[in-house]
């Protein structure tokens, strides 16, 4: 059997992971930053088998995540993003599959899955062009261990 979480431990895992996106610091503080160190990187096909396996895919673009990055706790310990829509701008051509959020140093700290439905990530277009928009328009992280 799996080690399993209350809700309560998941609620605030989620909320641990919000602000240490959302801060500047490696730690999680409390003083929203000023400015933001993460880097959301978008590419093609699926994501690697975890965050220390080389990536494999076609980088389409490259995105900082935003300021403050508005991760917040919802029902059932799912960490949810956006307040707006957060963009970024194609650097190549291809169809999303996948994102990872980087730290300042280029390692990876998430990743997930990335398409219009179903997916960790919402994109208005999984299609992407170089020089195109890309407009993110959800973000959802359920904590695992219910």
């Amino acid at each position: 059997m799996a080690i399993q979480y209350s809700t309560n431990l998941r609620q605030n895992l989620a909320s641990a992971i919000g602000l240490f996106l959302g801060n500047t610091t490696t730690a999680c503080p409390t003083v929203p930053p000023t400015t933001g160190t993460f880097s959301i990187n978008l590419y093609t096909g699926a994501p690697p088998a975890n965050c220390g396996t080389a990536e494999a895919g076609t980088l389409l673009a490259t995105g900082s995540l935003p300021l403050g990055a508005n991760i917040t706790t919802g029902t059932g310990a799912v960490a949810t993003a956006l307040a707006g829509t957060w963009t970024m701008t194609g650097s190549a051509a291809g169809t999303a599959g996948h994102f990872r959020v980087l730290d300042s140093a280029g390692n990876c700290v998430m990743q997930g899955t990335a398409g219009t439905s179903g997916t960790d990530m919402i994109l208005a277009s999984a299609t992407i062009a170089s020089g195109m928009t890309i407009n993110i328009t959800s973000f959802t992280d359920t904590i695992g261990g219910a």
